[in-house]
C-alpha cells in the first residue's frame, strides 16, 4: 500500500504520545459548544491561563459546529505545538463520526489558509468520547486529507504574481494522527481511500482538452499496471463489432474516438462473487445536436464523475486486496454536435437489440451506461452498480448533497444505504414503480431515450436503465448529477469535483467481505 496516485496526496504519520507534548506546526483539537471542554483542551487551556475559555466567553470562538479559532501558544506554557486550530463540534449529545470527518477537513482547510504544511490530530479530534477508535481514527484521516485537496495543475506554471495568495499557498504535505495500536490499520486504509478520491477529483476537474477518451484509456493501462489491475481497451472498431449502437450514437459527433475502458480486481480467493461498477464516462457534454445552453457548459467537464469514481473504486478495492472481484467498466466519449452526430429522432440499436429511438441527444448518458450495463453481465455479476450524473431532476427532488438511488433487489439497496451511512455520502431511494414503463414506449422503436416533459426526470432515466439491466442479477442506479461537483466548499468537500461515490462504494464492497468472513 506504500505506492500512492496523487503527488499532492500528504503523507501518513502516526504517533503515540501527549498531543500537550506533540511538537506541531499545527495541533487540532475539537471543542464543544456551552464551554463544554474535552479532556486535552481543559488540559492545555489550563496550560495558556484560561485562554480558550476566554475565547468563548468573549463570543470569539463559540465550538458551533461552523466556528473555528486559532491559538499561539507561548514557549513557556509547556504546550509544544506551534499553533492550536479549535474547530467546534457543537452539541456533545450530537457528536457522529460524520462531525468527526467534517470537522477534521475544516482543521485542515484552516491549516491550509495558514500556509501550515504540517497537521497534527488526535484520532478522536481529543473529544475522549466513546466512539471506535478505529472508526474514530478513519474518519479523522479521510476527513483532515479531503479537506486538504488541491487541484493545481494548471496553476503556478509561470509565476506571473510571486505577490498573489493562492501562488503562495502551501499545500499540506503531512498528516500526522495521534493514535495507538487500534487506530493504526484504520488510518493507512484511510489514506489509500483518500488517495483514491483525490485520483476522482483530478480527472473529473481535468479540462476535457487535457483527459479525452484516450487520454483517460491511457491512465487507466497505466495505474493498473502499475497496482495490478487486469486493463482492456476497446476501440471503436471493437465496439462497433460488439453491436454497442447505444454507446456510439453518442460518439459519432466527436472528433475524439471512443475507448471502452474495463478495469478488473481479481482477488487472491477463488470462487467469490464479482460486482460489476459501471460509470458514465463522458468526458465533455455539449449536448450533442440538442445543445446546451452557453452558461456554465464548461462544468461539462465533470460528467465523467461517474466513471471517475468507479476508475478509482476498481483502485482501491485493489489496493485493499479486498476479497471481492470487482469489475469497472466505463463507456468514454464525447458528445459534441458535429456533422456526423445523432440528430433527434434517429433511431439506434444497444448491445442486446433494443431499439432506442434518440428524441434528446443530450439525454446522452443513459445510451452509453445502456450499452455498458449489457457489456458487464457477461461477467455474470452477482450486483450491477452504475454511477452517472444523469438527470437535473436528481437535483430539483433531492438537492445537491444527496443522490437518489434505484434498485430492483431490496437487499442490495439496503446494502448501498448502510454503506451510504458509513461513508457519509449520502443516498436516499426513490421508487421504480411499472407504470413508468409507459412512459419510455416509443411509437417506432422499442423505447425512446426521454420521457413525457420534465415529469419524474429521475426516475425516467433510472426506468430506461432498468430495461437493460434485466432481471438476472441485482442492479442498482445512483445518478449523482448533483452531488458530483461542488459550487462551494462543504465538510469535507472542496469547490469542483467532489469524487462522490468513491467512499460510498468502498464502504459496500467493504460489508460485503465481512458478510463473506461471517
Amino acid at each position: 500500500m506504500k505506492k500512492t496516485i496523487s503527488a499532492n496526496l500528504p503523507k501518513l504519520a502516526i504517533i503515540d504520545q501527549d498531543p500537550v507534548a506533540v511538537a506541531a506546526p499545527a495541533l487540532a483539537l475539537g471543542i464543544f459548544s456551552k464551554d463544554d471542554l474535552p479532556p486535552i483542551a481543559r488540559v492545555i487551556d489550563e496550560k495558556l491561563g484560561g485562554q480558550i475559555r476566554r475565547l468563548m466567553s468573549d463570543g470569539d470562538f463559540t465550538g458551533a459546529d461552523t466556528s473555528s479559532a486559532v491559538i499561539y501558544p507561548p514557549r513557556e506554557s509547556g504546550v509544544k505545538a506551534e499553533r492550536i486550530i479549535l474547530v467546534g463540534l457543537g452539541k456533545r449529545e450530537k457528536l457522529s463520526l460524520r462531525v468527526l470527518k467534517s470537522r477534521a477537513a475544516a482543521a485542515a482547510k484552516r491549516a491550509l489558509g495558514l500556509g501550515v504544511t504540517e497537521l497534527s490530530l488526535p484520532f478522536d479530534l481529543g473529544t475522549g468520547a466513546e466512539i471506535d477508535a478505529a472508526a474514530s481514527a478513519d474518519a479523522v484521516v479521510l476527513g483532515a486529507m479531503l479537506g486538504g485537496y488541491r487541484f493545481r495543475e494548471f496553476k503556478g506554471k509561470k509565476k506571473v504574481n510571486t505577490n498573489n495568495d493562492e501562488n503562495r499557498r502551501k499545500n499540506i504535505e503531512t498528516v500526522t494522527l495521534i493514535g495507538n495500536k487500534e487506530t493504526d490499520s484504520a488510518a493507512r486504509r484511510a489514506r489509500v481511500v483518500a488517495d483514491c478520491v483525490y485520483l476522482a477529483r483530478d480527472l473529473s476537474n481535468s479540462p476535457a482538452n487535457h483527459l479525452t477518451p484516450s487520454l483517460l484509456a491511457s491512465r487507466a493501462r497505466d495505474l493498473g499496471k502499475k497496482f495490478g489491475l487486469i486493463v482492456d481497451i476497446y476501440a471503436e472498431a471493437e465496439i462497433e463489432k460488439m453491436g454497442m449502437g447505444a454507446f456510439l450514437s453518442v460518439s459519432r459527433g466527436s472528433h475524439e474516438p471512443p475507448a471502452l475502458i474495463v478495469m478488473s480486481y481479481l482477488s487472491k480467493r477463488k470462487g467469490l462473487r464479482t460486482v460489476a461498477l459501471v460509470g458514465k464516462g463522458i468526458t465533455f457534454d455539449s449536448g450533442g445536436i440538442s445543445l446546451k445552453p452557453s452558461l456554465n457548459m464548461d462544468q461539462m467537464k465533470t460528467d465523467m464523475s461517474g466513471g471517475c469514481a468507479v476508475f478509482a473504486t476498481v483502485l482501491a478495492a485493489a489496493r485493499l486486496r479486498l476479497d471481492t472481484d470487482v469489475v469497472g467498466v466505463i463507456p468514454a466519449t464525447e458528445n459534441m454536435p458535429g456533422g456526423g452526430a445523432t440528430k433527434p429522432g434517429d433511431v439506434v440499436t444497444a448491445m442486446d437489440g433494443t431499439a432506442v429511438e434518440v428524441l434528446n441527444t443530450d439525454a446522452e448518458g443513459r445510451l452509453v451506461l445502456a450499452d455498458g450495463i449489457c457489456f458487464a453481465k457477461r461477467y455474470k455479476p452477482t450486483a450491477v452498480i452504475d454511477l452517472a450524473t444523469l438527470t437535473g431532476a436528481a437535483i430539483v427532488s433531492l438537492g445537491s448533497k444527496t443522490a437518489p438511488l434505484f434498485s430492483t433487489d431490496e437487499k442490495l439497496q439496503t446494502r448501498l444505504q448502510a454503506a451510504s451511512e458509513a461513508s457519509g455520502e449520502r443516498v436516499w431511494p426513490l421508487p421504480l414503480f411499472d407504470y413508468f414503463e409507459k412512459d419510455i414506449k416509443s411509437d417506432v422503436a422499442d423505447i425512446k431515450n426521454i420521457g413525457k416533459g420534465r415529469e419524474a426526470g429521475s426516475i425516467i432515466g433510472a426506468t430506461f436503465l432498468k430495461h437493460f439491466a434485466g432481471t438476472e442479477q441485482s442492479w442498482a442506479h445512483v445518478d449523482i448529477a448533483g452531488t458530483a461537483r461542488a459550487d462551494g466548499d462543504y465538510e469535507w468537500v472542496k469547490k469542483g469535483s467532489t469524487g462522490f461515490g468513491v467512499m460510498l462504494l468502498v464502504k459496500y464492497l467493504e460489508k460485503l467481505d465481512e458478510d463473506e468472513a461471517s
